[in-house]
């Protein structure tokens, strides 16, 4: 995912602010994360719900043994604007993968991978892959073949299965180990997939 950092980073590309650029630069030069949107994402995973994990008590702990509270209202303020600048990132960076993600040339795929999906199916081995795009599952609904993704029907819905049943034969089985761009959470909580 180093190219599409690279790509999220060029503004004629993404339509990155300034201000999203520079909290880039702090995540990669301050922080340490990778050049990479996965880790960024990991990253800014990790700072919005820092607040909410037994690590904040403890600094803001160390803060006032030195009964210091200015420090813990800065650290407080930090902490807080650290945050939202990390969940804003987070969501633009989504937005970005998203929409890269939806683009591809689906004569092109059809062209690579018609002969793979078929045999995968046919065999039944499962497709383990990181990628978010949908390009096997398209070229699977192209040709006819039946998808195993551990969605159910309900209604016009595909919502996930909790119970993670992917069963095998007969259908490209595929598991998304970082989920997928056309999932998302509904306002109950469930995993549903859109284009189904």
């Amino acid at each position: 995912m180093q190219g599409m950092f690279k790509a999220f980073m060029n503004r004629a590309e993404s339509g990155i602010s300034t201000d999203e650029k520079r909290a880039c630069e702090l995540f990669t030069k301050d922080l340490g994360v990778a050049e990479d949107l996965e880790e960024f994402l990991v990253a800014a995973n990790a700072i919005t719900e820092f607040g909410s994990t037994s690590l904040s008590p403890l600094i803001e702990r160390s803060i006032s043994s030195r009964k210091n509270t200015r420090n813990i209202a800065e650290y407080r303020q930090r902490l807080h604007a650290y945050a939202a600048s990390a969940k804003n990132l987070r969501r633009r960076i989504l937005e970005f993968m998203s929409r890269k993600c939806f683009q591809f040339d689906r004569n092109e795929a059809n062209t690579l991978f018609t002969r793979l999906v078929t045999s995968l199916a046919k065999k039944g081995y499962p497709v383990y892959t990181t990628n978010y795009d949908f390009a096997l599952e398209e070229v699977a609904i192209a040709n006819g073949i039946q998808i195993n993704d551990n969605f159910s029907k309900k209604g016009q819905r595909s919502v996930w299965n909790s119970s993670i049943d992917f069963p095998l034969g007969n259908a490209l089985t595929i598991v998304k180990l970082h989920g997928s761009v056309t999932w998302y959470v509904d306002g109950e909580g469930n995993i549903e997939k859109i284009g189904s």
